[in-house]
C-alpha cells in the first residue's frame, strides 16, 4: 500500500482544506516535506513505520490530536528530555537521527555524532525534527516553532541576561495550527518554562522560511523566527483537551502535580506575546561576594538553600548558554563580556505566571551580603515586566561589610492584577463567604477575559 492510500483509508488527509490551500504554495511544500525531501525510500519507510506503530491504536478514531498526541509521546518516550536550561548539541539531520535506531525499542542514547564529538544526550530539536518527519509521513502539514527563553527584555526590545531555546511544532488539521512539543510533551508553549527556572521571559516564534533551520536563537545568521502577533493564533487546544484545569466543588484549584512546568496546568487562552515571570534581579559585580535572602519565616534563599517560593539564586560565574546579539552586550550588570558569565544574582518573584493570595502584598527580606572584609559591595536590581507591579525598597546602591558580612532590609512589594478585584475578594473572603484558594483561579480568569478582549481588539483594526 502506498502512503496516499494509506492516507485515504485511514481518513487522515488534510492538505485538501480550502483554508489551507490558501497559503503560499512554497511554503505548503515545504511544511508537507521538509527534511523528508532529502531522505532515502528506506529512511522516509522507518519513519512512516514509526508513525504507524505510535498511531496505529488511534488512527481508526480519525480523531488527529490522538494522532498528534502519540506521535508525540512516542518521540517523547524515545528521547527522554534532559536539562532544558542550556545543554546544547551538535547539529543533526533528520537522516542522521533515523539511522541511529532510535525509534526502535528500547531507549537509545545518541552515539558519537557526525562530527566525532560525544554527545550525552537528545535535545528538544531532535524531537522536533523527528515528530515532524513521522507526522510529515502520515500527511500533516507541520511547521518549526521555538519558544525563546530569556531573563528579561522582550523580542522587540532586545532579550538581557542568558538566552536559550525551547523547540517545538505546530501541526495543521481541521483548519489550523496546534502547538505539540514533543521533548517535553506539553502542547503550550506557556507550559514550557520550569518555575524555578532562571529563564523569566518566553517569547513563542514560528519558522518562517521554506529551508529547515540553520539556528534556533534569535539574531543568528539566517534568521528567519517571526514573533507570533495578536492575531496568530498559538493552537493550545491539545493542551487543555490532554491537560486540563480541575476546581474542586468550592472553585479551588487542584494542586499541581510534582514535575509540572508551571503551576497553571492549562492556559485559558493564548499568550500569544509570551509570558513574564513578575519579580525582581538582585545583583552584585563585586568580586569573592556571596548573596542571600531570608524571609519573615527564616526560610532561606542562597547557594545551599532553595526554601522561599519564587526565589533563586545564580551563582556568580554561572555561564551564559547564549546571549541576544542583537543586543552589543548581554546587559549591564549581568556579568562581563569577555567570559560570559553571570554576577552573583538572586531572583524574588511570583511562582507562577500570577500571584497567588499568598504572594500578593509585602514581603519584609533581609539581604546578607558576604565577602572580603572592609569592601564596600555595588548592588543592584532590575524587576521583569510581568501581569504585576514589583517594588523595592531599602535595597542600598553600596554595601559595606566591615567584619566580612552585612545585613539590610529590604521591602519587596508585589501588586494585585486587579485591584478592585483584590479588594472585593479580600473582604469577602474575611466574612467567610469565599475560600482564599479560589483567588488564583480567578485571577487568572481575569486575566484570560483581558486577553481576549486584547485579541478580539486587535482583530477589528483594518
Amino acid at each position: 500500500m502506498d502512503l496516499e492510500e494509506y492516507m485515504r483509508r485511514t481518513g487522515l488527509v488534510v492538505q485538501e482544506e480550502d483554508i489551507y490551500l490558501l497559503h503560499d504554495v512554497n511554503l505548503r511544500r515545504y511544511w508537507e516535506f521538509g527534511e523528508n525531501a532529502g531522505l532515502s525510500s528506506k529512511q522516509r519507510y522507518t519513519l512512516l513505520r514509526w508513525a504507524r506503530s505510535a498511531a496505529g491504536q488511534v488512527e481508526k478514531d480519525h480523531d488527529h490530536g490522538k494522532v498528534v498526541y502519540a506521535v508525540a509521546q512516542f518521540v517523547h518516550d524515545a528521547m527522554p528530555p534532559g536539562d532544558i536550561e542550556g545543554t546544547e548539541s551538535p547539529p543533526r539531520r533528520l537522516a542522521w537521527i533515523i539511522d541511529t535506531g532510535v525509534g526502535e525499542c528500547g531507549v537509545r542514547p545518541p552515539h558519537s555524532g557526525p562530527e566525532g564529538k560525544e554527545s550525552v544526550r537528545w535535545v528538544c530539536i531532535n524531537a522536533a525534527q523527528l515528530a515532524a518527519g513521522m507526522l510529515r509521513e502520515l500527511g500533516y502539514p507541520v511547521r518549526e516553532c521555538n519558544v525563546i527563553l530569556a531573563q528579561n527584555g522582550s523580542y522587540l526590545s532586545g532579550f538581557t541576561g542568558a538566552v536559550y531555546q525551547e523547540a517545538a511544532l505546530q501541526v495543521w488539521f481541521t483548519g489550523g495550527w496546534h502547538w505539540v512539543d514533543p521533548y517535553l510533551l506539553i502542547f503550550d508553549p506557556a507550559a514550557t518554562r520550569d518555575d524555578s527556572s532562571r529563564y523569566k521571559v518566553d517569547q513563542p516564534c514560528y519558522w518562517s522560511g521554506t529551508t529547515t533551520p540553520i539556528s534556533w536563537l534569535p539574531g543568528r545568521q539566517g534568521d528567519l523566527w517571526v514573533p507570533f502577533g495578536v492575531q496568530e493564533s498559538l493552537g493550545s487546544d491539545l493542551h487543555k483537551r490532554f491537560y486540563p484545569r480541575k476546581l474542586d466543588d468550592k472553585g479551588c484549584e487542584h494542586p499541581h502535580v510534582a514535575g509540572s512546568r508551571v503551576r497553571r496546568i492549562s492556559s485559558v487562552v493564548d499568550r500569544r506575546g509570551g509570558t513574564v515571570t513578575s519579580g525582581i534581579f538582585i545583583r552584585t559585580p563585586t568580586p569573592g561576594v556571596t548573596l542571600s535572602l531570608e524571609d519573615a519565616l527564616g526560610r532561606k534563599s542562597d547557594a545551599k538553600h532553595r526554601e522561599i517560593p519564587g526565589s533563586i539564586h545564580i551563582a556568580r560565574g554561572t555561564p551564559f548558554t547564549a546571549f541576544d546579539t542583537r543586543v552589543l552586550r548581554p546587559a549591564p550588570g549581568w556579568g562581563a563580556d569577555r567570559d560570559l558569565a553571570h554576577h552573583e544574582t538572586i531572583f524574588f518573584g511570583t511562582q507562577s505566571l500570577l500571584a497567588s493570595w499568598e504572594e500578593i502584598g509585602h514581603h519584609p527580606l533581609v539581604l546578607t551580603v558576604e565577602g572580603p572584609a572592609r569592601a564596600s559591595v555595588e548592588v543592584s536590581d532590575e524587576t521583569t515586566a510581568g501581569d504585576h507591579v514589583i517594588t523595592v525598597c531599602g535595597l542600598p546602591p553600596i554595601v559595606r561589610i566591615p567584619n566580612g558580612s552585612a545585613k539590610c532590609s529590604v521591602d519587596i512589594y508585589i501588586d494585585p492584577l486587579d485591584a478592585q478585584f483584590h479588594s472585593s475578594f479580600s473582604l469577602l473572603a474575611a466574612r467567610g463567604f469565599l475560600d482564599y484558594g479560589m483567588y488564583w483561579p480567578a485571577t487568572v480568569d481575569i486575566r484570560a477575559i483581558r486577553e481576549r478582549s486584547r485579541i478580539a481588539s486587535s482583530e477589528e483594526k483594518p
